[in-house]
């Protein structure tokens, strides 16, 4: 690259009070530093303003002067300021603070002294900006705003629960908020789409709310920022402090802004010296500004440090997201256990018999005295209570029985790939069933299942609770089982049929103490569910006809997360160099999952026939993972390289998002391979300082 030194420094500085106004000449306010900076600090400039009787020396275009004059306070604070430094460039800033130095009065009469004003560059005025607390969104008519936060790609509610289906929630049409209700197929939001929606919405706007100073985003910048966001909430935060996020530096991106004809233009860089090509086919691009720089033999460089660390260079990147978690069915006497004792199961059934005045009762009172007794809290286990078998062989069930059913949890192995016909290791006592299934209404897991099966949003569904089924009489006489969804027991007693005379459904509840879940009898006791265990103290307790069912005529469907994880990694082991110590960089991702439905797993029930899958992934995101650990490891997978350059000039050619390739020449050449974060001109002091900071960039973020 060439480095242009300017023999002759003379900035000429202009301030105005509003960005529509036209600029000011201010001669005696002079320039001593300026100082550019990457997201997200913001530009900045020094200025010194001298008052009381003075003879100003050449300042810009204005002579020195030849007697003393008199000179008033400047009172610049919150004026726009425009620095221009010919064969160098233009800043822009508003300036937001003064210290002023006084000298006293001169002559008894004059004040005198010295201001020094910071002016802070353009982006300021996004950082303080109204916090973000209304959203944009699309209704029939139009779009309107609503006084509420709306996360991007959290689904229209703005929920981020994991059972929520319907995610996607960006209006390409009308670049804004919506959900299926107002537009056929909402999309998801991508980094561009919400940087331009927080500049277009949410922007610096005057009290009449007219745009103060306009930003866009610079075409190339979608090269760069033309991924999907996860879940993004940032509800009270700046638009500067939202979009500094946005540029993901997990993809080692960075932010920086330019002025295009009195439009604040943000551009975005990359920290790639080459293209990288993704496992999932995606391009990242290489940096399009890359230089490199000899000045082994400069005569005006003041310092050149290059900081070499392997401190925070690493072997391999691992990335993990939420816990792997599998879909399978349960059943008592296979994988499932009653979680009550023999005690309480035979102190439900003698219930209030021991009762003192017990006998004098009437056969009513009796038999509200018993449903009383085993309504009590000591005897809510019993019927009820099921946990996982302790002596559970880790598989699925499914019907009929099978000993060979599928392992409920596959195995993965470092690099993140499953291997189906082996088990996980789990502690089982440390895992929980899931108050839902990740599968929901309107899709068909009756065959092979892949992850676009899943998450195709087809339809605003939350996923599934668990799926209860109870096996009682069938009303046909071939091609029916019997099964029924445990809370549609009584679900067509209305008709009269005398093979469906119950009154009662049955409810289904995960436990937090232990790996299973309740069922409890809504509009009957719970031994109705229990018949074979039930032992009645005499007929005016029996269980009616056509009511009972057995305790093990039942069958689950669950969702359990396992003890390994939705995992990625880069380099694979296989290619991992061999090493006294593999040092490994571990990343977690929020929200991203790996689900699997075990083949055979019961889906649902038609016609009283048990509907079965034949299984496979409904959600994996394992992909995403593995191209955030190629990314990350594009920088953690090398020597880290900081340099830290001064001049005894102010020299053109460096530019914030530059990517320094190598130094020197020759014998003496060596890679830096990062990006200009920093650059500082000492105009009054004639100096240039510049540094690559990409040892601060944080892929954890």
């Amino acid at each position: 690259m060439t480095v242009t030194i300017l023999e002759r420094v003379a900035a000429t500085v202009s301030t105005k009070a509003t960005w529509a106004a036209s600029w000011t000449e201010q001669p005696l306010l002079e320039a001593m530093s300026i100082s550019e900076q990457a997201a997200p600090g913001h530009g900045s400039a020094m200025l010194r303003y001298r008052y009381g009787k003075v003879i100003a020396p050449e300042i810009g275009a204005r002579p020195a002067d030849d007697l003393a004059a008199t000179i008033a306070r400047g009172g610049f604070v919150a004026q726009y300021v425009k620095i221009v430094v010919p064969d160098l460039g233009i800043w822009y800033g508003i300036m937001q603070d003064i210290s002023d130095d006084r000298h006293g009065l001169l002559g008894g009469t004059v004040a005198s002294g010295v201001e020094m004003y910071t002016a802070f560059g353009l982006t300021w005025l996004l950082d303080q900006a109204k916090p973000v607390l209304k959203s944009k969104v699309k209704h029939a008519s139009g779009t309107w705003l609503i006084d509420r936060t709306i996360p991007f790609n959290a689904g229209t509610d703005g929920r981020s629960d994991r059972s929520r289906v319907a995610w996607k929630n960006f209006d390409a049409t009308n670049k804004c908020f919506t959900d299926s209700a107002q537009a056929v197929a909402p999309t998801a939001w991508k980094a561009s789409h919400a940087i331009e929606y927080l500049i277009d919405n949410f922007g610096p706007k005057n009290k009449a709310g007219t745009v103060l100073v306009p930003f866009v985003l610079h075409a190339d910048a979608l090269d760069f920022l033309d991924y999907e966001l996860p879940m993004v909430d940032y509800d009270g935060q700046s638009p500067w402090q939202i979009i500094s996020a946005l540029v993901d530096r997990k993809r080692g991106l960075v932010l920086s802004t330019t002025i295009v004809a009195d439009e604040v233009v943000l551009v975005c860089s990359s920290q790639n010296a080459v293209d990288i090509t993704l496992p999932s086919g995606a391009i990242v691009p290489a940096n399009p500004d890359q230089v490199t720089y000899d000045f082994d033999n400069a005569v005006n460089i003041l310092n050149a440090t290059v900081t070499t660390t392997i401190l925070t260079r690493y072997d391999q990147v691992v990335v993990l997201g939420e816990r792997a978690g599998s879909v399978f069915s349960v059943r008592p006497g296979v994988n499932m256990e009653a979680d009550w004792t023999t005690d309480q199961q035979t102190a439900y059934n003698e219930a209030a018999t021991a009762a003192t005045g017990y006998g004098a009762l009437s056969d009513e009172d009796k038999a509200a005295a018993n449903l009383d007794r085993r309504a009590a809290d000591d005897l809510a286990a019993v019927f009820s209570w099921w946990r996982v078998s302790k002596t559970w062989n880790a598989r699925s069930d499914t019907d009929p029985t099978s000993g060979s059913a599928a392992f409920a949890f596959p195995k993965f192995d470092d690099d993140g790939v499953e291997d189906l016909v082996a088990f996980a290791n789990v502690q089982v006592g440390g895992l929980r069933f899931q108050t839902y299934v990740p599968l929901r209404v309107g899709i068909d897991y009756a065959g092979a299942v892949t992850p676009a099966t899943e998450t195709a949003d087809i339809k605003d569904a939350d996923y599934l609770p668990p799926i209860l089924l109870y096996k009682i009489e069938a009303i046909r006489a071939s091609g029916d089982a019997g099964w029924v969804h445990c809370e549609r027991i009584n679900a067509a007693v209305e008709t009269a049929s005398a093979k469906r005379t119950r009154e009662f459904s049955v409810d289904l509840a995960v436990r937090d103490d232990v790996p299973g879940f309740v069922t409890k009898v809504q509009g009957g006791p719970q031994h109705y569910v229990a018949a074979n265990l039930y032992v009645a103290n005499s007929s005016f307790e029996a269980i009616p006809a056509g009511f009972g069912i057995n305790s093990t005529a039942w069958i689950a469907t669950v969702y359990m997360q396992q003890d390994q994880y939705c995992r990625a990694q880069f380099p694979l082991e296989a290619d991992v160099p061999s090493l006294d110590l593999v040092r490994q960089l571990v990343l977690r991702v929020a929200g991203s999952y790996c689900d699997y439905l075990v083949p055979g797993t019961i889906v649902g029930v038609t016609n009283g026939q048990l509907v079965l899958t034949s299984g496979g992934f409904v959600r994996d995101d394992r992909e995403r993972l593995q191209d955030l650990a190629r990314l990350a490891f594009s920088w953690y997978g090398q020597t880290r390289k900081i340099l830290n350059l001064s001049f005894r000039a102010v020299v053109s050619g460096f530019a914030i998002g530059q990517l320094i390739t190598t130094i020197g020449t020759g014998a003496s050449a060596e890679e830096i391979n990062t990006a200009i974060t920093s650059i500082t001109y000492d105009l009054h002091g004639g100096a240039t300082s510049l540094s690559t900071q990409f040892g601060e960039l944080d892929f954890t973020i």
